[in-house]
């Protein structure tokens, strides 16, 4: 522990916790709401605050912590709210495919070969995700707005 407040029994000071926090220029999450402090866990002889949760200069004052009682454990569970203000950046929209493109033939026909071409390229990728998200996705993409477009008729 690193201050009195953290007990209400015995106070077992921690240097090698001091120099970790001091070291890191680390707070103390529980420091940014005194208002809500909770001991986590209780015994017969005390209540003390030993699970603990550090948190950078630069988030101590976007942050709140809660306590949750846990049934599986003597301890109660911790949780931290982070406040992050960051823009977002919204695409265009869900791509959704049309599944009557799947029920001409020709295009049935299309995609099996190009099937078996892509799946050439997943030896290159270190797991099946990475070639779904890089490769397969857009491909897929590209391939059923190209049957869309010849579907349309031209003026």
């Amino acid at each position: 522990m690193l201050n009195r407040s953290d007990a209400t029994g015995n106070f077992n000071y921690s240097r090698a916790l001091s120099q970790l926090v001091t070291g890191l220029n680390l707070k103390d999450a529980w420091e940014a709401d005194v208002n809500n402090r909770a001991y986590t866990h209780h015994t017969n002889t005390g209540a003390s605050r030993i699970d603990r949760i550090y948190i950078s200069h630069s988030l101590y004052k976007k942050s709140s912590i809660l306590t949750l009682a846990a049934a599986f454990t003597d301890h109660l569970a911790m949780a931290v709210r982070l406040l992050i203000v960051a823009p977002i950046h919204r695409r265009g929209g869900q791509w959704k495919m049309k599944i009557a493109t799947l029920s001409n033939k020709e295009s049935k026909r299309k995609i099996h070969l190009r099937w078996t071409s892509w799946k050439r390229l997943q030896a290159y990728y270190p797991d099946v995700n990475v070639w779904w998200e890089r490769i397969i996705k857009k491909k897929v993409r590209i391939f059923y707005r190209q049957e869309e477009s010849l579907k349309k008729p031209t003026i």
